[in-house]
């Protein structure tokens, strides 16, 4: 009996969320915003319509929050790069901290 409680509890809440191949056919009809206009306000006003979508945009348009993450990076590249190792390529100093970042 629970399992056909919760079968119709699943369907009907992806009935109302819709399917995000669904939301990028949306989103390409809908009209381009302005560049002076907010993204962020566009994605507001249509959090609703395309959720997955909005949720997306919200995640990777905003602030970071702290500077945290790229006092991190100086410090890991002030590590990397110091008197005995001045002369690495930026390309290798850049493929260190990124190898530095990921490999933790």
């Amino acid at each position: 009996m629970a399992q056909l409680f919760a079968a119709e509890e699943s369907s009907s809440v992806s009935s109302q969320r819709p399917d995000p191949t669904e939301e990028v056919v949306k989103y390409r009809r809908i009209s381009q915003i302005k560049p002076s206009e907010d993204p962020l306000a566009f994605w507001r006003e249509r959090r609703f319509e395309l959720p997955h979508l909005a949720s997306l945009a919200c995640k990777y348009l905003s602030v970071q929050e702290s500077s945290i993450a790229s006092e991190r990076i100086f410090s890991s590249a002030g590590n990397i790069v110091n008197a005995k190792r001045s002369c690495i390529d930026p390309v290798h100093v850049d493929q260190l901290i990124f190898l530095h970042k990921f490999l933790k």
